[in-house]
């Protein structure tokens, strides 16, 4: 009856060691994430750095042009049938106002969005103005039809984040 007992008594604590010992939740990403964007070369770099560094799996790839040079590229890959941006950070309130009129971009509302003045924003939350260095105010917003949707709103949220420390 003891070593009944005992054996019990064993398999119990063994069962319940097992199951109390918790396991770290990792997130792991991965995938890709594409921006165009007019911040400079080197600024640019350095937010790719950042990003691949916090977000380890996911690609971060990105097209540098001014605003002109941005809009063309959109509007050529909209005729194609699919942006390849996840997300577009450059040009002006004016420029946003017509991507959201050509439902290329969408709405996207976060923690990190909901810390912008309300100035910066549009009321639609399709895009918020990002303050820069040198005293810059740039509009972010996601895509429609993001082919990295998930990855894009990291992107944005990291952006924000990075900029109003």
């Amino acid at each position: 009856m003891k070593k009944t007992f005992l054996k019990i008594f064993l398999f119990a604590v063994l069962a319940l060691s097992l199951f109390s010992c918790k396991k770290k939740e990792t997130i792991v990403y991965s995938g890709a994430v594409r921006l165009y964007t007019s911040l400079s070369g080197e600024e640019v770099q350095n937010l790719k750095s950042e990003f691949e560094n916090k977000y380890k799996g996911i690609l971060f790839d990105y097209f540098y042009g001014d605003s002109e040079k941005i809009m063309e590229m959109l509007n050529e890959e909209m005729e194609l049938g699919q942006i390849e941006a996840d997300v577009i950070f450059m040009g002006t309130f004016a420029d946003m106002d017509d991507l959201k009129a050509d439902e290329m971009i969408k709405p996207y509302e976060s923690n990190a969005t909901k810390k912008i003045k309300k100035e910066y924003k549009d009321a639609d939350s399709f895009y918020v103005g990002v303050n820069v260095p040198f005293d810059r105010l740039i509009p972010i917003a996601l895509v429609n039809n993001s082919l990295n949707e998930t990855n894009g709103k990291y992107l944005i949220d990291f952006i924000i984040d990075k900029y109003s420390e």
